[in-house]
Parts: structure tokens; sequence; C-alpha cells
């Protein structure tokens, strides 16, 4: 197996590369870079999970990629997202305060097995997003509901309301 971490801070990552001294040797399974396009790793075809925590465009990203999820969900509405993604069956949520080397294991080991299916559910969600029109679609409803104006207008409610 191989690992690529995405550590943005300095500091962290060479502590972390203090760990891990074989990091630096281009034979080792371990890639530490500041920052990578995500959406370059997870559609490379070695690529087989998505360890992330919920935010609503890394999981369109995943499932536009076909790739399975492990959520170790963070704030706002991450946590419904994950829950939404294990009812969909393409991928599995850990809670910050549950998360073992041993849980995460196992959730990896569980999507290699049904690997396939999980890929056919994660198509035909991306297939029904396609026909619905996608982002295009998005854009379209945005302008109509802007009004083609291409600004928003807050309305503030009256003092009494």
């Amino acid at each position: 197996m191989r690992l690529l971490l995405v550590i943005p801070d300095q500091t962290m990552r060479t502590k972390f590369q203090t760990l891990s001294p074989t990091s630096v040797d281009n034979s080792s399974p371990l890639l530490i870079v500041p920052w990578i396009e995500q959406q370059h790793v997870l559609t490379h075809p070695s690529i087989r999970i998505f360890i992330g925590h919920g935010g609503l465009h890394s999981v369109g990203e995943a499932v536009y990629a076909h790739i399975p999820m492990i959520i170790i969900p963070g704030l706002g509405d991450a946590p419904a997202r994950a829950a939404a993604i294990m009812e969909a069956k393409i991928g599995y949520a850990i809670e910050r305060d549950a998360l073992t080397a041993e849980r995460l294991a196992t959730y990896i080991k569980m999507i290699l097995a049904d690997y396939d299916s999980i890929v056919s559910r994660l198509r035909r969600i991306h297939h029904i997003d396609e026909l619905e029109g996608g982002m295009q679609r998005a854009a379209t409803l945005i302008d109509n509901w802007l009004g083609n104006t291409g600004s928003i207008t807050i309305i503030k409610k009256s003092p009494q309301c």
C-alpha cells in the first residue's frame, strides 16, 4: 500500500518527516507534500479510497472520480453528509473520538472487499447527476435565481417583523 499525505503546515510537515526518515527515499511508500490538486489525485488509476473530513467539494470530487470514501466528519454539514454517504453505501464514517487504527483498517478492508459494487453505486450517482445537468444546471439555476443580473440583493427584515 502507498500513502500520500498532504500537510500544508511546514512545521507539522517537518515533524512528520522526522518521524518517517524514509519519506525522502523514492522507494518509500509514503509521500509528503505541502499541496496537491485533489481532483488529480482522485482520478489517478492507483487511488482506491479517499479519506477526508466530508466537505461538500471533496465528496463531490470523490463521487465524480468514483472513489469510495471514509469520512471523519468535520464541522457544519459534514456529519449529515457522512450519514448520507453511509446510507448510499458508497463509504463509511468514523467519528473523530471513535477513530482508531483498527477501525480504519476494518473499513478499508470492507471497502476493498466490496469495491466493485461500491464503485458501481458511485457511477450510478454520477450518471444521475449528469442527467440532471450537473454543474451547468446548477449554474443556470443560480443565474435564474439572481435574475440574470449577476448580483445578489439582500433584503433586510424591518424591525417590526
